[in-house]
């Protein structure tokens, strides 16, 4: 483990400490190497705000955004925007000195060990350990004087721990089996054309597509929302992805929302077989005995290739692995600066995979398998994040990292 990492694991260890899920005022409710949710009560109102962007802790900044559209809330993360804090404390300081000031609150008794905490993280002077138990008896003498609320219980799931999970030794569910095959979609019942080296429902889908395609070459009219050159690449990424090994050995599968070309929908099989996304896949498998799948949903411009495409998770309700509130994924990839027209969306796909992945996604215990993103919610949150990025730049991790 890192330098940098056993950092971030003590100090959001101490926050943890500092704002545990029973606090008047702000919780934590979930934290991970990649994201931080806290809670900001205020009498009957209660506001989240997500801190994103520790992959690359101490050398980008932390990226703090929230669905909130109250004032108070979203000047406050333009003051975290503006900072130059590097550690999570230290800019959930100013975001916490900033809310209660907007709002109008007495200040929080642990702003002061917030301030220390972010010190301390910034230079090393306290040794992991040392910092977590500080702020652990520090929060227990600062609570004692407080009136606690109350909070709905996260169940016993161990998935639902707070816990950094970042030790190489993590051991892996018991009892489960590699992943739940997914039904052979090149059989007799799907009537494959021999002939063809894609399923026949795909080529009949490729068909349809081409004379809509046709008939905008043929009048110099493109669909609504879209262009010749974009409808021309689309065509082309679509009939690669049917042909590709990643469609045929069933890892994904795409299909096109009510034939539009412009508007895809991609079902996720099969991850990395060590990730806890796999294993959380194998759990629902087994559970409702269907093939279980992360569904993504991607939406074209008529600017496409030069633009990126909009990518957000549908279902089910992801926690971590960048994956962010609204369902859309913070990857740099996926901005206008990051973007590059020589992306193939087979490569784009899988790479979104492999972040998810590293990322420790997990399936949400508190949602039901049902439950899933707006697209309202997934640009809303799209948008801040990269806001929040372009002021402050993308952290790139050392290749040896990957």
């Amino acid at each position: 483990m890192t330098s940098s990492v056993k950092k971030l694991k003590a100090e959001i260890s101490a926050l943890n400490s500092l704002f545990p899920r029973d606090h008047s005022r702000v919780r934590v409710v979930s934290s991970g190497y990649d994201e931080v949710v806290i809670h900001f009560l205020d009498g009957k109102k209660t506001f989240s705000v997500t801190c994103t962007g520790l992959e690359g802790y101490l050398e980008g900044y932390p990226v703090w955004y929230s669905e909130s559209e109250d004032s108070s809330i979203t000047s406050a993360l333009e003051h975290v925007a503006d900072s130059t804090k590097k550690t999570v404390s230290g800019t959930m300081h100013v975001l916490l000195s900033a809310i209660c000031k907007n709002r109008q609150v007495p200040a929080l008794p642990e702003l002061a060990n917030l301030e220390e905490l972010a010190a301390r993280s910034e230079d090393g002077s306290s040794s992991a350990s040392a910092m977590a138990a500080e702020a652990g008896a520090q929060a227990a003498q600062s609570c004692s004087a407080m009136s606690t609320g109350s909070f709905p219980s996260f169940g016993d799931d161990e998935d639902m721990d707070i816990d950094m999970e970042l030790d190489d030794d993590d051991t892996d569910d018991p009892g489960l089996d590699s992943f739940a095959p997914v039904p052979d979609r090149n059989d007799a019942a799907t009537g494959v054309d021999s002939g063809c080296d894609m399923d026949a429902g795909d080529r009949a889908v490729l068909e349809k597509v081409k004379k809509t395609a046709m008939s905008e070459y043929a009048t110099g009219k493109p669909a609504v929302g879209g262009s010749i050159r974009a409808s021309d690449r689309l065509m082309k990424e679509l009939k690669e992805m049917f042909r590709s090994e990643s469609v045929k050995n069933n890892i994904i599968s795409v299909s096109l929302v009510s034939d539009n070309l412009y508007d895809w929908r991609v079902c996720l099989y099969q991850f990395d077989p060590d990730s806890k996304i796999h294993r959380d896949l194998n759990k629902h498998a087994k559970k409702t005995k269907t093939t279980a799948c992360i569904e993504l949903n991607i939406t074209f411009t008529e600017q496409f290739p030069v633009s990126p495409p909009f990518v957000r998770v549908v279902k089910p309700v992801i926690e971590g692995g960048f994956v962010m509130s609204g369902g859309a994924i913070c990857m740099e990839l996926l901005t206008s600066e990051g973007w590059s027209a020589a992306y193939t969306l087979e490569n784009v796909i899988l790479q979104v995979m492999a972040t998810m992945a590293k990322g420790n996604a997990r399936i949400s215990s508190e949602k039901s398998a049902q439950a899933s993103y707006s697209l309202h919610r997934a640009q809303s949150s799209f948008r801040m994040v990269t806001e929040t990025h372009a002021k402050k730049g993308w952290y790139t991790p050392p290749k040896k990292e990957g």
